[in-house]
């Protein structure tokens, strides 16, 4: 998510840091273009440690939310039928230049119909969403006993830089705290499914009728 998050403490160019956040979030003009090619070379490691932590639950008809790039398109193709939809128009149109179906479109207001797919998974872009509208669009999009899919490149919040904590575009949580929100949300058997140093994989299930619950199991 973030190329420069080794840069510890109070960021001095407060302008900066508020411009290169959002251009992480929204990738936009010549410096959004540059931008989504450096991050798919950087988070080509952590997205290929997430499919492969999550696997077991990427089949059928999948929905990358946030594809940024396209690399985790790529290789979620290999999985599943996969779409994806992302709020850059910077990123649509990379995207559909590589063939990918994509649509210009948020979290807060997905573009399916209900119950249209298997899996959702979002690559580090959870930090962005408005949760109280996101994940009801999630479980109104995912079929019965579909899977929610949050993969983090920095779980752990302490560890990220102060000028991005302070952020307002940008929320850091926890796994554990991510597993409580997806249980409050109405998903079933949540947890933390993989975590390895920085990186953390969490899933919960979608299923109809259910008011949530469930708890974290590290493996």
């Amino acid at each position: 998510m973030y190329l420069f998050i080794g840069m510890k403490g109070d960021y001095p160019f407060p302008m900066l840091s508020s411009w290169y956040i959002s251009q992480c979030r929204k990738p936009s003009g010549f410096a959004g273009r540059l931008l989504l090619r450096l991050m798919g070379l950087a988070h080509r490691p952590f997205i290929d440690w997430a499919i492969e932590a999550a696997s077991p639950s990427l089949s059928g008809d999948i929905l990358e939310i946030g594809f940024g790039s396209g690399y985790g398109l790529a290789r979620l193709s290999s999985l599943g039928n996969a779409k994806g939809i992302d709020i850059s128009a910077e990123s649509v149109r990379l995207a559909a230049r590589k063939g990918f179906a994509v649509q210009q479109a948020a979290a807060e207001a997905m573009p399916f119909p209900d119950q249209s797919c298997d899996c959702i998974i979002s690559f580090d872009s959870f930090c962005y969403w408005d949760l109280d509208k996101a994940l009801p669009e999630a479980r109104r999009v995912l079929r019965d006993g579909g899977h929610l899919i949050v993969a983090l490149e920095a779980a752990d919040p302490s560890s990220v830089p102060g000028w991005i904590r302070m952020s307002r575009a940008i929320t850091v949580r926890s796994p554990e705290e991510i597993v409580g929100i997806l249980s409050r949300h109405g998903f079933s058997s949540c947890r933390i499914v993989r975590r390895l140093g920085s990186h953390a994989v969490i899933e919960g299930i979608s299923v109809l009728g259910s008011s949530g619950g469930g708890a974290d199991a590290d493996r």
